[in-house]
């Protein structure tokens, strides 16, 4: 491994919490191996690494039909003319103000050529350890993976996901769960207004259309954060981002802060463990190991079922 001061290590670091890693690489003249083991190397010097956290949204173009008439209900593959292809994507890593995007070119639209903006897309999911997004299990996973395998590329490095659409309709009964609805509620706005007809004009491949779909897809993003903030302290399953940061002291593990205070304590069928609330984002976090002594958990008895 080349020498390097941790000094050194840490600038690295600091920079790649705010960019690619095409970026890190390019910035400072090191190569893609280079750069993995000053990673390690930093985990091994139990450097706080935060988890990079992608907040993302993916537009696609609807599918082209025959039809033989309009009352047709439900048609099926051997009706495609031209199956959907990515049109656009806007992303941006938690709480930093740099906003990523790319849509598809005039030409590109035209010839339905998403490649491109597939290998962008894909370089940001590679570097992401957890991505966010509304319907991400039901829409936006699935269709990158699909584009990704047909323009013949590898899966992305594993990643773990925050689907806000599940997320709040399992803790929370909105009038509707759409992101929409919840900027209104939350921010007093919703999404973007876009034109009738915006995403057959972006098919066709016209500017201003593909030009206001970019905006589109970008404000959908900002609007998402500010609805995953909104709702992190009360997601199920959030992952744990303290695994990522090597800490020597407790870390909120929903949001990594180290300020915290104990709350109280939680109970399951075989323990009992002590919770702490977070004074950043408010939720709660509890110790791995049970607050109950060693003898009086080997006589806990525990109901079948």
């Amino acid at each position: 491994m080349s020498n390097i001061s941790e000094a050194k290590l840490r600038e690295i670091i600091r920079y790649y919490d705010s960019h690619t890693e095409y970026e890190t690489i390019t910035a400072f003249g090191i190569k893609e191996d280079t750069f993995r083991r000053y990673l390690c190397k930093a985990k091994h010097l139990e450097l706080e690494l935060p988890a990079r956290i992608l907040v993302l949204d993916i537009e696609t173009t609807p599918i082209l039909l025959y039809a033989w008439t309009i009352h047709k209900p439900h048609p099926n593959h051997y009706d495609v003319f031209q199956d959907w292809h990515l049109l656009s994507w806007s992303a941006k890593w938690l709480l930093d103000e740099k906003i990523m995007s790319d849509v598809l070119s005039p030409e590109e639209a035209k010839a339905h050529n998403d490649a491109r903006i597939c290998e962008s897309m894909w370089s940001l999911l590679d570097d992401a350890d957890i991505i966010i997004a509304h319907n991400a299990n039901r829409f936006d996973v699935g269709k990158m993976n699909t584009r990704f395998m047909l323009n013949g590329m590898k899966p992305p490095t594993p990643y773990r996901i925050i689907d806000t659409l599940t997320s709040v309709r399992s803790v929370g009964g909105f009038t509707s769960n759409k992101l929409d609805y919840l900027g209104k509620l939350v921010k007093g706005e919703g999404k973007l207004e876009n034109p009738r007809g915006l995403w057959k004009d972006c098919f066709w491949g016209d500017p201003e259309a593909l030009k206001h779909m970019e905006e589109y897809n970008k404000e959908d993003v900002f609007l998402l954060e500010d609805i995953y903030l909104f709702i992190r302290p009360w997601i199920k399953n959030h992952p744990n981002v303290g695994v990522y940061m090597f800490a020597d002291e407790p870390r909120c593990a929903i949001c990594g802060s180290s300020s915290l205070y104990e709350e109280g304590v939680k109970t399951t069928n075989v323990g009992m463990y002590r919770t702490w609330r977070c004074n950043d984002c408010g939720g709660l976090s509890k110790e791995r190991r049970t607050s109950i002594p060693l003898k009086n958990r080997k006589v806990l008895l525990s109901s079948i079922t």
